[in-house]
């Protein structure tokens, strides 16, 4: 029998009956770690926490700690503008105020950028044909199965974000995905596995948080800080400094600040991912985030939030085997591994 892998970038498990029914297979809950999308295929696709990866979403300070430089907040909207101009020509960088780029680096792993960054990944994908977007519906559209396929389909997570998960635009884009793999597989034998890394809140709230206007501007003597989407990371370089900016988000109901048990349970213990690391609940989003700020997009959905609400799970599904709510971080050894060696 033939093996196809089906990945559904941001495809939440409160929606998990559409493919069940269309499919005929058992769907389960995937309870995401923390982190982006970057942080949970890592765990996914071999095991790895944030800890075990070397990165916590994407973006780190740089060691040695850089010095301190003008820049421009993101109050300055035409600062904002012309970043995030210059982020469209050198890669997302718009998160970081401009004049501060030369602080933050990108470490990330992406394994679902191509067959080879999957393999250099993990080494037990040798052999499989990875199809990404365009070719992975131009695969569907055919007739016949290679055997060991990885199709990835990331259009849904972009449905969701500015289409919402509600909407008549992604529920018909959605049917148009599960109508191909249904052709997909009733026309060859395959056995089939389906998974997505996180679900997809359902109309968050913008939060607009701007630390300088309560401790002052960032620099080498005071602090540094990078806020996207969901989360964000401080690097606290003063005691005082540090309680007080502790004490401020923990006056929020609108987050959780990591604690010790918290950063060992979702292996973010690495301090250089952050002295202190806030998490958004899963009604509210960070303005500054990679989807903009709100008066060009509006945000429908999102994700990488504090991972307990059931908007925030993904799915796994399997056809003739019974399956129950799982964690992402064992996702890897209880389901895809031994999907991946024949068990």
């Amino acid at each position: 029998m033939k093996k196809v892998i089906l990945f559904l970038d941001g495809f939440p498990f409160y929606h998990g009956n559409q493919i069940a029914d269309v499919l005929d297979m058992e769907v389960a809950a995937l309870v995401p770690g923390l982190g982006f999308s970057s942080n949970q295929h890592c765990y996914l696709l071999g095991g790895k926490s944030p800890d075990d990866a070397g990165f916590f979403t994407d973006w780190t300070l740089r060691a040695p700690v850089p010095r301190s430089s003008r820049y421009v907040g993101h109050k300055n909207v035409l600062g904002y503008v012309l970043n995030k101009i210059l982020g469209r020509l050198r890669g997302y960088t718009h998160a970081i105020p401009l004049g501060l780029h030369h602080a933050f680096i990108n470490e990330n792993i992406y394994p679902l950028k191509s067959t080879k960054s999957l393999v250099d990944f993990n080494s037990d994908f040798e052999g499989w044909a990875m199809y990404i977007d365009d070719e992975a519906f131009e695969f569907l559209e055919g007739s016949r199965v290679e055997n060991k396929t990885f199709l990835v389909i990331n259009s849904i997570d972009g449905k969701g974000h500015y289409s919402g998960t509600k909407s008549e635009d992604y529920s018909q884009h959605m049917n148009e995905v599960l109508r191909k793999v249904r052709y997909l597989s009733k026309a060859n034998d395959v056995d089939l596995l389906i998974f997505s890394d996180h679900g997809m809140s359902v109309a968050p709230k913008p939060y607009n948080l701007y630390l300088e206007d309560y401790f002052g501007r960032q620099g080498s003597q005071s602090y540094f800080y990078f806020v996207d989407s969901t989360t964000l990371k401080l690097w606290i370089f003063s005691p005082k400094l540090k309680e007080s900016i502790r004490e401020f988000l923990e006056s929020t109901d609108r987050g959780v600040v990591l604690s010790e048990s918290d950063r060992e349970k979702f292996g973010v213990i690495n301090r250089e991912f952050g002295d202190i690391i806030f998490v958004l609940h899963n009604d509210f989003y960070f303005l500054n985030q990679y989807f903009g700020r709100g008066w060009k997009s509006v945000t429908k959905g999102m994700h990488g939030n504090w991972p307990d609400h059931k908007e925030q799970h993904g799915i796994y599904a399997l056809k003739s085997k019974e399956i129950n709510q799982l964690d992402t971080s064992n996702f890897y050894t209880d389901i895809l591994k031994p999907f991946l060696c024949g068990q």
